[in-house]
């Protein structure tokens, strides 16, 4: 069973994500970034997925990296997807070159939750192996 951090404050998503992965996992959210490092602090998440806008705090230069860092300094092997519209998917790769696992655009599909999911577990593995 992983434990699933949803950051945003689209009730949708976190919807979305509830009904993809509530069999195995157990779904947990949180509307702000600092309610989210609060939730953190007090339980171990598998998977974080954030919105982008939540991440409002970027300097002009975006720093992703920067603004990612506290969640894995509470939990540095936190696997974090990143939600963002289509329009604004260039910010979606920068966070994940910057580190993230991974990124969804809205609207989210129950299916790509779960291919990304899959995909990530299947990384962890080989490189674990």
């Amino acid at each position: 069973m992983k434990s699933i951090l949803v950051v945003s404050n689209e009730a949708h998503a976190y919807g979305l994500i509830q009904s993809a992965f509530k069999s195995h996992n157990t779904v947990k959210r949180a509307g702000e970034k600092t309610s989210a490092l609060d939730l953190l602090q007090k339980k171990r998440f598998d998977m974080i997925f954030i919105d982008l806008e939540v991440l409002n705090n970027l300097d002009a230069a975006e720093n992703y990296q920067q603004a990612l860092m506290p969640f894995w300094q509470l939990h540095p092997a936190v696997e974090i997807i990143v939600m963002t519209p289509q329009e604004k998917i260039r910010n979606a790769v920068k966070a994940v070159k910057a580190g993230a696992s991974d990124y969804l655009t809205y609207p989210l599909d129950a299916e790509e939750l779960k291919l990304v999911s899959e995909n990530i577990n299947k990384t962890r593995i080989l490189q674990s192996e």
